[in-house]
């Protein structure tokens, strides 16, 4: 995820990626006495290519300016230097570009299935013998599913020595990438590439442009063949109007082009801030971008769109990917951080199948290859469409029999039960076509947790078969609605089903009343009507019996009956009242009675006959 330079991925709680991080801007360091303090701010000089060191020195002295890094891929520096100067450095002969050094945030075998880069293993395309380097926020280096591959370690990180991830958003982008598959839920894209690992996000999943100009030239010099980043600046595309940002990043932009001039592709998210733009780098027209889509190929609402996407994008699963956490553990997170290591790891995939693809190649195969998923394609939204590995590596489709499909689907498709209740419903898989091929069914809880429970019995039946879906509240269970989702998983095809658990108090009760008002004008020999509505309360859910009190002279009838069922929400009938032409003008009460076991609630009707 991300945030204003994130990581992409969707929650919200987690930005750049998953985590939506802020990454700091060192403002106003105050220099100098008390009478005369200077405001200095971190700028990133940018300096045209017939410039040398001595030259550079001078320029920032004159300026005021205190270097604190040499950025080298763009021929400049990060400095500090007084505001009052900036203009003045600008127009300075020398100098291609001065920026302030802009914050950077943070921005998920379910996403290998669905974009078949598990068939792509079983023909020895695994990523293996490219480096791929992650710029996130470390990597923790003693999770298992990374042993003997991470090739090079380093952090851009002030007051920290190490590439060892203290957030966790960068061992959960790696995993996605290019986890070994110890946990086989959790493999990556390209489980042989080799890391290089590059932290330039702190603790909290911010950092600066400065960083990440610095991880890119520490990548080249470490042989990298891809450089991916879940991370993302707040929107820079004038709200998504802009086919890039170059302009508005051009140090960044520099950076990504002698990167690509390199032989280095660069993949980065596009960003979890939906219909309000792009950020940087994905923004940049050098870069491929990459957007979030769900299991059903659905654009996930957070994904960033715009201009920039349909100029140089591309969606993948980001929503609910399980990957790689901390120490041992994993995890599930969303947001186009997640999405975009699936495209690196297709690239690594590329990559160790032909060497000799260029960035430009490694482009237009992917987007010549994806699955239009919102026709026409490209557009502002899914780009060239949702990635797909093994016809960008074999230039086929789908790998399984002819015309093989499956549909899943659950009867019924909701209840309704207490803090502490059991449900069940019948979850079918039905092939089509004729033809017969295993189906794997799990699923998912959102919002997960402990609270609600589901689970599936052995299937019955063959080839297509039935399996009960069981579901169960464990007494603290709060009162909201749950989704479950039940997937199934077949020769690279994924089909999905769901099911809706609203959980409601334990207060069984409900309420009489009449719509849209108790007083019903009749006149003598005349028929009126009214309805007569059942509301129910907590987790009532049971048929109610509707009864009248006699009164002489009037007669009524109801449709559809006198028995009204509960469906969810309010129920009604409608009864209808005839006066007998024997009836005096006057005002009559009729009562209504509504029973349900030992519930039992009443209404009053006060009819007015009118005489002629």
């Amino acid at each position: 995820m991300f945030r204003n330079v994130h990581r992409r991925s969707g929650k919200r709680p987690i930005q750049f990626a998953i985590l939506t991080f802020i990454l700091l801007v060192s403002v106003g360091n105050i220099i100098g006495p008390a009478s005369a303090r200077v405001q200095t701010v971190r700028f990133i000089v940018s300096f045209k290519p017939q410039v040398g060191q001595i030259e550079r020195t001078q320029t920032m002295n004159m300026a005021g300016g205190h270097v604190t890094s040499q950025l080298g891929i763009i021929n400049g520096a990060v400095a500090e230097i007084p505001l009052r100067q900036v203009e003045e450095l600008r127009r300075n002969p020398d100098v291609a570009s001065v920026e302030e050094d802009a914050p950077v945030t943070a921005s998920d075998l379910s996403a290998d299935i669905q974009i078949l880069a598990n068939l792509t293993w079983a023909i020895e395309t695994n990523g293996t013998g490219v480096r791929l380097a992650i710029l996130d926020t470390g990597i923790s280096t003693s999770n298992p599913e990374f042993g003997g591959r991470i090739v090079a370690c380093h952090t851009e990180v002030q007051g920290t020595s190490s590439c060892e991830d203290d957030n966790g958003h960068g061992t959960h982008v790696a995993g996605i990438a290019g986890a070994a598959g110890i946990n086989t839920a959790a493999r990556g894209v390209a489980p042989n590439v080799q890391f290089l690992e590059d932290k330039v996000l702190d603790s909290n999943g911010g950092g600066s442009i400065s960083q990440i100009i610095a991880g890119i030239q520490w990548a080249i010099n470490n042989g990298a063949k891809v450089i991916s980043m879940s991370l993302s600046t707040s929107p820079a595309d004038n709200g998504g109007t802009s086919s890039n940002c170059d302009a508005s990043f051009s140090s960044l932009s520099s950076a990504v082009k002698n990167a690509v001039a390199n032989g280095v592709t660069v993949v980065a998210a596009a960003g979890n801030s939906g219909g309000q733009g792009m950020g940087a780098p994905g923004c940049l027209s050098s870069v491929i971008a990459v957007g979030a889509v769900d299991s059903t190929d659905t654009l996930a609402s957070f994904s960033s769109v715009g201009a920039g996407m349909k100029d140089h994008g591309i969606v993948a699963p980001g929503v609910n990917i399980y990957s790689t956490w901390l120490s041992s553990s994993y995890k599930t997170l969303s947001g186009t951080s997640m999405a975009t290591p699936v495209v690196s790891g297709t690239v690594a995939l590329l990559l160790s199948r032909n060497s000799t693809l260029t960035p430009e190649a490694v482009k237009r195969t992917l987007f010549a290859t994806a699955t239009c998923t919102i026709s026409p394609c490209p557009n502002n939204s899914v780009g060239y469409g949702r990635i797909d590995a093994l016809k960008a590596i074999t230039g086929t489709g789908q790998q399984v029999p002819l015309g093989f499909d499956f549909s899943v689907s659950v009867n019924p498709k909701m209840t309704t039960l207490s803090p502490s209740a059991v449900s069940s419903a019948t979850v079918s898989v039905n092939l089509l076509n004729g033809a017969s091929q295993p189906v794997s069914l799990s699923t998912s809880i959102s919002p997960a947790g402990p609270l609600v429970s589901a689970s599936l019995s052995t299937p019955t039946g063959n080839p297509s078969f039935t399996s009960t879906l069981s579901i169960q509240t464990n007494g603290n269970t709060p009162q909201g609605t749950y989704l479950i989702t039940i997937q199934g998983m077949s020769g690279g095809l994924v089909r999905t089903a769901s099911y809706v658990v609203n959980v409601a108090s334990t207060t069984q009760d409900f309420s009489l009343a009449t719509f849209p008002t108790n007083a019903v004008l009749i006149f003598q020999g005349g028929i009126a009507s009214t309805f007569v509505t059942v509301t129910p309360k907590g987790s009532f859910n049971s048929p109610v019996s509707i009864t009248l009190s006699p009164l002489s002279g009037f007669s009524t009838s109801f449709y559809p009956n006198p028995v009204v069922t509960y469906t969810g929400s309010v129920s009604f009938s409608i009864l209808t009242i005839f006066a007998d032409n024997t009836v005096q003008p006057g005002i009559y009460v009729l009562t209504v009675t509504g029973t349900s076991g030992s519930l039992s609630h009443s209404t009053t009707i006060t009819l007015q006959v009118i005489g002629f």
